[in-house]
């Protein structure tokens, strides 16, 4: 077997155990079922801030003072929809991980977010009137937004497993009479597990709090959670999710499918910090929130496609190429670009192998300098995937022009990546044909 062919079965072997793991399958269901309310909310801080701002927005004139008494209609959305993103996770883990393992999804829904209280305070400690007070039977809300996404995944993953592992004791399941309605009968079925897991939850929350005098949230959001938020943030954490991504995608597998488990929960506690430092009228910080993905690591799609189709339109003199980038070109523009990736194709392609990886690369070091120097604004609102290059970075940081310009930066800087290479096919073609001529006319000739 030839070495090529060894690295390919092995990055085939690490893909389909990547993408066949039902926990990050759940994990990436979870926020893909919960991307519309992250949108609704985003779009409701911005809103917010376009309008009712008294600093920022229209009400800070006189003729338009009256709109700041309408915030409470967008803040309230957004305080439903972002600052209860890890209930919501928590709950959609728990049912999706619960109906992998052929139990009710709804019922390990309830029990993965029940699982996950017990874990968190439910007490707040505020200052009134220059005095400390300890206020119970709530819960802050840096437990149910971004902040607790980790813990809630965690939780989520755990309490399931441990239901389902229990629920494999027969010796554990009440039996109900035949008469009983079945899901009555499956409720007592599931009676003893379900105590058995939270108190077992309870009982590792108990004793983690007693021994560290800290609770399992604090634990999980320093010790984990704020140090890969950092390395996220950090131009060589992004740079490396796209090389890793890319280098799958030259094998022919999905490569943003399988490193979204990693890289989307890291970016949506990013942008949901933006979205809060918006929401309090500060500038949001964090660069590599979830539309920076698309504003400059996806340009066309995987690869930043849309400097090669251009690249092609204008350079290439291969009529494959051309007729493929047509077809491909309309797709592209809603960033979509499997039929250029598999009809060029660019899976497997030696020449194409290095600009489909540097192109992106080079893009989201731009796109992240642009960001970090002030010229482009940071992204605070999610658009949908599919929205076209300029607008999805001009709607994602609520009208930054520089962020327009930026993008196009990033879309010349791929078309010149791209040239060489099109240029270089041009010549392969050019020598496949002559060979062709010379074996057509040696067979003539004999």
């Amino acid at each position: 077997m030839k070495n090529s062919d060894k690295l390919m079965n092995k990055m085939n072997t690490i893909a389909y155990k990547v993408s066949s793991n039902k926990y990050l399958f759940a994990i990436r269901e979870a926020f893909v079922s919960n991307m519309p309310l992250i949108i609704t909310g985003s779009f409701a801080t911005l809103f917010s801030s376009v309008l009712c701002s008294t600093t920022s927005g229209l009400a800070q004139f006189d003729t338009f003072a009256f709109l700041a008494d309408y915030a409470p209609l967008f803040t309230s959305i957004n305080y439903a929809t972002m600052n209860l993103m890890a209930i919501f996770i928590c709950f959609l883990v728990g049912s999706s991980i619960g109906k992998s393992n052929g139990h009710n999804e709804r019922f390990t829904g309830l029990l993965a977010l029940a699982a996950y209280v017990i874990t968190i305070p439910t007490e707040v400690i505020s200052d009134i009137d220059g005095q400390s007070v300890t206020i119970s039977n709530v819960i802050a809300n840096v437990n149910t937004n971004a902040q607790g996404l980790f813990l809630a995944m965690l939780i989520g993953i755990v309490s399931i497993v441990l239901f389902s592992k229990l629920m494999n004791v027969k010796k554990l399941r009440i039996k109900m009479p035949e008469a009983v309605p079945q899901s009555i009968a499956d409720s007592f079925s599931s009676l003893i597990p379900t105590i058995l897991t939270l108190f077992l939850i309870s009982l590792v929350s108990f004793v983690f709090r007693s021994i560290t005098n800290m609770y399992l949230s604090e634990a999980i959001l320093q010790t984990l959670q704020v140090p890969l938020q950092g390395v996220m943030q950090h131009p060589l954490g992004i740079l490396v999710i796209i090389l890793v991504t890319q280098v799958f995608w030259f094998f022919g597998l999905h490569g943003a499918n399988i490193t979204s488990a990693i890289r989307e929960p890291l970016m949506y506690v990013a942008l949901a910090a933006n979205i809060d430092a918006v929401a309090a009228g500060l500038s949001p910080d964090m660069i590599t929130a979830k539309p920076f993905w698309s504003m400059y690591c996806t340009i066309g799609g995987s690869g930043c496609t849309m400097g090669l189709l251009i690249a092609i339109f204008l350079f290439s003199k291969r009529d494959d190429y051309k007729a493929i980038g047509k077809l491909s070109t309309l797709p592209a523009i809603f960033t979509i670009n499997e039929p250029l990736i598999f009809g060029l194709p660019l899976v497997l392609n030696p020449i194409m192998m290095i600009p489909f990886i540097l192109a992106p690369l080079a893009s989201a070091a731009i796109g992240y300098f642009s960001t970090f120097i002030g010229f482009a604004g940071a992204a605070f609102v999610e658009v949908p995937w599919t929205t076209p290059v300029f607008f999805n970075s001009y709607l994602a940081t609520g009208g930054s022009i520089g962020a327009v310009i930026t993008q196009l930066i990033c879309l010349v800087v791929a078309v010149l990546i791209y040239f060489p290479f099109v240029k270089l096919a041009n010549k392969e073609k050019i020598s496949t044909n002559e060979e062709k001529d010379t074996v057509e006319l040696t067979t003539n000739e004999s």
